[in-house]
């Protein structure tokens, strides 16, 4: 028993440490990591000015399309704060929200090209959401589904932007980043547990 307590400190000790090693270029990319401490040590925001700014392939959306995508990050967001709450019922509700939103895009009101960008994901976003969605009493399986849906909605805003300024953050523990609508890290890889550890390094306009 003594064995298993002194390695769960172990593991807690290494978690702490990989969230509070800040890289040797952090000052240059304007990358702020928070320190994870039992107060919670908000995140020091990083200004606009000194993110790397990421400008969305298309310009010339439709309402109807811009739409379509504000909705999509809508309940994406609303998974990563249910996430960041420990919260996997509320988690599983945007899943399946957003899952069956992506049945009723209207993909005739993209052109051509737009259409073609906007399918490449598609597939994917659906999947990643619907697992989500009927995951509800796993909430691990939850966060994994999240993080390589992360990756498709990121790749739709900067085809397509949101609508409004989004930042990607990077949580340093998994390896994996998010977008958030404001510039401070609500981590939802790891909950209340390590709620702001991560660093903002993009602004997608």
């Amino acid at each position: 028993m003594k064995t298993i307590f002194l390695s769960s400190i172990a593991i807690i000790a290494l978690g702490i440490s990989a969230c509070n090693n800040t890289p040797q270029n952090a000052t240059s990319t304007a990358a702020t990591e928070t320190h994870v401490e039992s107060d919670h040590t908000e995140h020091v925001a990083v200004k606009d000015a000194d993110l790397k700014a990421i400008t969305p392939l298309f310009s010339d959306l439709s309402p109807e399309v811009s739409s379509s995508i504000k909705q999509i990050v809508d309940y994406y967001i609303n998974v990563s704060t249910a996430l960041g709450k420990d919260d996997n019922k509320a988690a599983a509700s945007g899943g399946m929200a957003l899952s069956e939103l992506i049945n009723h895009v209207d993909k005739s009101a993209f052109s051509e090209e737009q259409k073609n960008m906007y399918v490449k994901s598609e597939n994917a976003l659906k999947e990643h959401a619907t697992a989500i969605a009927t995951n509800v009493n796993n909430i691990e399986v939850q966060r994994e589904s999240f993080e390589k849906m992360s990756e498709d909605v990121y790749a739709l805003v900067k085809t397509f932007g949101a609508g409004r300024k989004l930042y990607k953050a990077h949580c340093p523990m998994v390896d994996a980043n998010w977008l958030t609508e404001k510039n401070e890290i609500k981590n939802p890889y790891y909950g209340e547990s390590m709620l702001n550890c991560g660093s903002i390094d993009e602004l997608v306009m």
